[in-house]
Formats: structure tokens, sequence, C-alpha cells
């Protein structure tokens, strides 16, 4: 793989959790209550942050951690994991 070479983003990695309160989440904080059009907002996101990292990291790529970023390709933005709600139900966030 040369330095220049990203793997892609793959929507079929997008899914938020009901069970987890993670639609709910993102619905009260971007105020879009259409879930499709929820689901292309945050993959349109995705896809900035990912292209903003990748050149950066290509520019930058003359130490181990900037190629194995560029193999691997940022793998909390490349499979959604910015998106789970994890914190909050964190046995220290559950209030009584």
């Amino acid at each position: 793989m040369t330095s220049k070479t990203k793997p892609p983003l793959d929507k079929k990695f997008y899914s938020l959790r009901v069970d987890a309160d993670e639609l709910e989440f993102f619905k009260l904080h971007t105020g879009i209550m259409d879930e499709m059009a929820l689901k292309d907002h945050i993959i349109a996101i995705q896809a900035r942050a990912y292209e903003v990292c990748m050149a950066s990291f290509v520019t930058l790529a003359d130490n181990i951690v900037d190629i194995l970023s560029q193999i691997y390709g940022f793998p909390c933005i490349r499979f959604f994991s910015f998106t789970k709600y994890l914190m909050g139900n964190h046995i220290v966030c559950i209030s009584n």
C-alpha cells in the first residue's frame, strides 16, 4: 500500500442503536428528526472528518504512527465509532 492510499469509507457500518439512546441523542442535538436525513447528515460529517484527517497525515507521513493511520484509516471515523453513546450508559454517569 502506498502512502497515498487510504481505506475507503463504507456506509454499511452506519447504525444508531435505539436501545442505547443514540438515535434520540442525535435527533435532539442536530434538530433533524427524519432518520434518513439524519443518516445523510452523519455520513457527510464522517466523510469530511475522514478527508481532513487523511489529508493531514498524507503530508506528515514520516513516522510509524502516521503510516499506520494511512493504512488503517482512522477506524473511529471509518466505523462510525464517534456516534456510539458510550458514556451515557456508563455506571459513573447513571444517576438515581
